[in-house]
């Protein structure tokens, strides 16, 4: 019976815990919304729409958009949940942050707003994890596990290719209980693990292929 009692009493621990994370998941840090490439009035009309949970998917679609913009495109890049038409574009880009192993809602509500849209348009997805703090094949395949459902949910959608990029850890943006997550796994200071020459190459291949 004690035994029990102990069980119960870590079981509603974890409820709490998980119910904390997902209200800490609300909270949107360094968003970052621009545009760039005015003057190339002849490119492709891109945008890159994502989402952020402490701002490391932001500077990965900033960069994105800014490589995109380097070889013509003109490109807006805006928080996923602030797009209401995407009429305008000849293709899109949706990223977004790994946490708690699914997509941010405001990336999944993009796609789910915009499925009829996006069927008929090239699209290209990224994901931003710290799964991929050690980014060898292995791991790039197995975080395909995280884009999977994704992909099942909206088979309409087929995007030209997947960016997956490690991310970033500020320990001064996480609450409690992200920190004793991260120290579970043997992290206990800042990190941050975005290969941006990755991404550029990434941002070049999916340029050419955004025809």
């Amino acid at each position: 019976m004690k035994l029990r009692k102990i069980t119960q009493f870590l079981m509603s621990i974890l409820i709490i815990c998980s119910l904390l994370l997902s209200l800490a998941g609300c909270v949107k840090d360094d968003v970052i919304e621009t545009s760039c490439g005015e003057d190339n009035i002849y490119g492709k009309k891109i945008l890159v729409v994502y989402d952020t949970k402490h701002g490391s998917t932001s500077g990965v679609a900033v960069k994105i958009g800014n490589v995109l913009c380097e070889l013509g495109s003109q490109v807006d890049i805006r928080l996923a949940l602030n797009v209401d038409d995407i009429s305008e574009y000849d293709a899109v880009i949706v990223g977004s942050a790994i946490y708690q192993f699914n997509w941010l809602l405001g990336s999944l509500s993009f796609l789910r707003k915009h499925k009829q849209t996006l069927s008929s348009i090239p699209v290209a997805y990224f994901i931003v994890c710290s799964a991929l703090m050690e980014d060898t094949p292995e791991n790039q395949e197995a975080v395909m596990v995280f884009v999977n459902p994704v992909l099942k949910k909206h088979p309409e959608i087929v995007p030209v290719d997947i960016g997956r990029f490690g991310g970033a850890v500020d320990f001064s943006k996480l609450n409690l209980f992200e920190k004793l997550v991260f120290r579970i796994i043997g992290i206990t200071e800042s990190e941050d693990w975005r290969d941006w020459e990755k991404i550029t190459v990434w941002a070049e291949k999916v340029d050419g292929l955004l025809n």
